[in-house]
């Protein structure tokens, strides 16, 4: 795709500066800072000396040139900050012309008019065959993705790009569908590719012409009958067996049977774990300890992690009492592995709590998913005492996703609460008196 043109106001701007050469292409021209520092040098000669900037396209020269230049920024007071112009830098699409407005803007205190949007960041995808839309593969493997040196930020950034890829795809289907449905219903009445809306609109009545025609004769008929009563056979198998899961689930006093009196949700919503898994792998991986007990290949890294979390504290500490002397302090390599266990723990309860903003829509959306959140990370609530730290972190993680959730929506938020988390929270109020404040906290986020 071709690159936008500039508006004619920053071109005429441009040929007033005498510049050592025109901007053709701005992606590839001011990509290295060179035509930005003749630019800063017309307006401040005493600030920017032209001949300390390479005019080169190695990626070092680039950063180097755009280092000085943000230097220049900060000291005269032009708005432009290292989120702008990095993009220019590694020739994102859009961001040179979007960063031509900025610097114009800043420089002449005028605004240029756009009467088209910028081409490049508009999305195509609807206009392309499906053979040739962009997959999950490629949007993850996006030059802006994997240069991000934190791991844990490419990660965010890398679910959010996966998100919206979901839902972009959604809507082309959503949108999509009639059409495909029509021309599917043309291509079996043997209709051209093109009709009017009075065929479109006697569509439905030649379908059902079609279908009365289709039953007649015996062979037909026989089919026909047999057909019926297996429709026939088949509610009543439907209704005994849901009858017998609603009974099942339906028991007094339980978290499941409390999910079959919510609203169900009536479509897709992405699976809490699925949003949780990256945020743990990336963590669980830098724990050498847990690397080596959890296999994330054959395992779910979410509730492996949480068994491993529960037992190894466990067994270590319990491990950690017994000496061959009959000492109590425990041997170093067990307290050690106890401290990492436990620190990797508080982390990643940290980082969970810290992003749960992404879990809120799931949980809302789908009560059966904050059913799995709850049983999965709730006996981090029974399993250590009130003085851990991985409890604290568990409470502060739960308190986290009630108040996002509350704000979300109030009154499904304290039904969950209510009808899934309560009965088990009432076990602990009553046998846990030390770690009733915490957990009326819990229950008060989500109220």
């Amino acid at each position: 795709m071709a690159t936008a043109p500039l508006p004619r106001e920053i071109i005429k701007w441009l040929q007033s500066l005498d510049l050592s050469f025109s901007i053709k292409n701005p992606k590839r021209d001011i990509s290295n800072g060179f035509l930005i520092a003749e630019i800063m040098s017309r307006y401040h000669p005493k600030d920017v000396d032209v001949l300390t900037y390479e005019n080169g396209s190695r990626l070092e020269a680039k950063i180097d040139n755009w280092e000085q230049l943000a230097k220049v920024f900060r000291k005269k007071g032009v708005g432009i900050s290292k989120a702008e112009f990095d993009p220019v830098i590694h020739c994102a699409p859009g961001a040179a012309i979007l960063f031509m407005h900025k610097i114009y803007t800043e420089l002449t205190k005028c605004v240029a008019k756009t009467h088209a949007p910028i081409k490049e960041l508009m999305n195509y995808e609807h206009e392309k065959p499906a053979f040739m839309r962009d997959t999950a593969s490629k949007r993850l493997k996006d030059p802006e993705i994997s240069r991000i040196q934190d791991n844990v930020e490419r990660t965010i950034v890398a679910i959010d790009t996966l998100g919206y890829y979901h839902q972009e795809r959604r809507q082309l289907k959503a949108t999509e569908a009639p059409a495909l449905i029509r021309q599917e219903r043309r291509l079996r009445m043997g209709l051209p590719q093109e009709e009017s809306k009075e065929e479109e609109q006697m569509e439905s009545v030649q379908v059902d012409e079609v279908k009365v025609k289709a039953l007649q004769g015996g062979s037909t008929q026989l089919r026909g009958g047999e057909t019926q009563k297996q429709q026939e056979n088949t509610p009543v198998k439907a209704t005994s067996s849901r009858s017998a899961l609603i009974k099942a689930v339906t028991q007094p006093r339980t978290c499941v049977g409390a999910l079959a009196n919510l609203q169900q949700p009536t479509f897709f919503v992405k699976p809490a774990t699925d949003i949780m898994r990256p945020l743990v792998f990336t963590i669980v991986q830098e724990s050498e300890e847990l690397s080596k007990m959890i296999d994330t290949r054959k395992e779910d890294i979410v509730v492996s992690f949480m068994e491993q979390c529960r037992e190894g504290v466990r067994d270590a500490g319990r491990d950690a009492g017994r000496d061959f002397g009959g000492r109590t302090s425990p041997p170093p390599p067990l307290e050690q592995r106890m401290r990492e266990i436990e620190e990797t723990s508080v982390r990643v309860f940290e980082t969970l709590a810290n992003r749960a903003e992404l879990l809120v829509e799931s949980l809302t959306k789908s009560p059966p998913e904050f059913w799995k959140v709850w049983s999965t990370f709730y006996p981090a609530l029974t399993d250590f005492s009130e003085s851990s730290p991985i409890f604290d972190h568990a409470v502060f993680f739960f308190k986290r996703l009630g108040e996002l959730m509350r704000k979300q929506d109030p009154n499904l938020t304290q039904q969950l609460i209510l009808e899934v988390g309560l009965p088990s929270l009432a076990k602990d109020l009553a046998r846990a008196p030390e770690k009733r404040e915490a957990l009326c906290e819990i229950i008060y986020s989500f109220t």
